[in-house]
Formats: structure tokens, sequence, C-alpha cells
């Protein structure tokens, strides 16, 4: 039997595991170049653009692979904002998102690293995905999302940014938040 635990490098489970032998604990932190495990992850998961002829398309792979910088979470929610689980787009469709991706990025070296890169990302996936010009309370949502010190329900979140004449739009609160989906 093997018991496998995963987390984020907590203090205190960094002192529990102190004890374990060295061979029992593995640290992604140790991993050296993971560039071909994500240029092979792009590949499955990006058929089309992987397998196509047109040199752009690859170009764009491989621009997109350096800005990952070895962090599978930029790769995965790029794939998802690229190609959505939820419908299929066409391989020009999947290629404009690419090239939206890869022009808004400026892809400085190491930018995956400091955190500034997912969060460049998830800024321009919540810009187009969900557009806030002439909806005041999507954006207040939003905001309310981002400062909540815990999750929210859509009930609260919805009485939060109701308008001051009281009026709470649970059903524009839960459209919202299910447009977010990894994000």
């Amino acid at each position: 039997l093997k018991i496998l635990v995963t987390s984020r490098p907590h203090p205190k489970i960094k002192e529990a595991a102190i004890p374990l032998p060295h061979k029992a604990v593995y640290r992604l932190e140790d991993i050296g170049d993971v560039t071909d495990d994500i240029r092979k992850f792009f590949a499955a998961r990006l058929p089309d653009l992987h397998g196509s002829s047109l040199p752009q398309h690859k170009e764009g792979l491989e621009r997109l692979i350096e800005f990952s910088d070895g962090l599978f979470i930029v790769a995965a929610t790029a794939a998802r904002f690229i190609s959505p689980p939820r419908y299929k787009l066409s391989v020009q469709e999947q290629a404009t998102q690419l090239s939206n991706i890869v022009q808004s990025q400026g892809l400085p070296p190491s930018y995956g690293k400091t955190g500034d890169g997912i969060d460049k990302l998830y800024t321009q996936i919540v810009r187009e995905g969900i557009p806030v010009e002439g909806h005041p309370s999507r954006l207040s949502t939003l905001h309310a999302i981002a400062c909540a010190l815990q999750p929210l329900s859509i009930p609260t979140l919805a009485e939060l940014v109701a308008a001051p004449s009281g009026n709470k739009d649970e059903a524009a609160v839960r459209y919202l938040v299910e447009a977010l989906h990894a994000v």
C-alpha cells in the first residue's frame, strides 16, 4: 500500500515531512527541465495546431511553451482557453486564441515562475470571456470574488453586489461564476 500526499509547500506539511526518508519526499521544485513534457502535453491537447503545416501555428506553440516556463497550470489553462472542453473550435479559431495569448503576453523569459504569467493569462481570459462594459454588476461581482477571504455562496455574492435599490440578481451572479470555471 502506498499513500501519496500532494500539496503546496505549506510550512506545517514541510515540517511534518522532515522525519521521512529523503527518497519518500518528492518536491516539484526539484524537477529539472519539463519543456519536452509541456510540448507533449500541447501535442496531445491541441493536435490540430500541433499537426498543422502552418509555421505560425508551430511558432505560436513554441512561444506558448516558453511562456509556460515549466508550469503545467499555465499550459493547462492556456490549452483550455485555446480549445475549450465545453465546445469545439475550428483550427482557425484555435489559432486565433493562440495568437491572442502569444501577442498579448510579451513573453519575457522566466515569466511564469514569478506568477505574473498566470495572472496575465487569467486576466486575458476574464476580459475576453466576460464582457463587463455596460454591466457594472459583473465588474462588482468580479471584484467581490477577488477580494473575498473565503469562497462566497451565490446568494451572498448577489446580496453583496446588489444595486442600492436592493435588487439582487442571483442568476447574473451564477452565470458569471460559471463562466469563470477554472479561473
